[in-house]
C-alpha cells in the first residue's frame, strides 16, 4: 500500500508469502483482501476516499489467460518479479472499491 493522495493514486503490491492461500489486512486507510486457488488471484481492495489503483499482484504461473477487474475483462501486462511474475492493471477512473481476478495455468 502506498498511496500518493495529492496526485489521487494508490499502489498495490502485496508481497505475502506464497505459501499463503489468504490474507487480509484492515487499516483506517485501505482494505486488502488476497486469495490464490490453483488457477486464480484475486485481491479487493477498498479505499476510503476516491484514488486511481495501481496494481501489481504477484502470481505464480506459467501462463496468464485473463484478468477481471470488478466482473469485466481488463487490459493488464506482465512484469518481472522476483521469484514470481508480476500482472499489472490499473484501472481507470479514481474509485473507492476494487476487485481483480487473474485466471493463470
Amino acid at each position: 500500500y502506498r498511496p500518493d493522495y495529492p496526485r489521487q493514486t494508490v499502489r498495490i503490491r502485496p508481497q505475502f508469502p506464497a505459501e499463503w492461500p489468504r490474507a487480509s489486512i484492515q487499516t483506517p486507510d485501505f482494505t486488502l483482501a488476497w486469495q490464490t486457488t490453483a488457477q486464480t488471484a484475486t485481491c479487493r481492495v477498498t479505499l476510503p476516499k476516491p484514488a486511481q489503483i495501481e496494481f501489481q499482484l504477484p502470481v505464480h504461473a506459467a501462463n496468464v489467460t485473463g484478468v477481471w477487474l470488478n466482473d469485466r475483462p481488463v487490459q493488464w501486462k506482465l512484469l518481472p518479479g522476483f521469484g514470481r511474475t508480476l500482472v499489472a492493471v490499473v484501472p481507470s477512473g479514481p474509485q473507492t472499491q476494487v476487485n481483480v481476478r487473474i485466471q493463470y495455468t
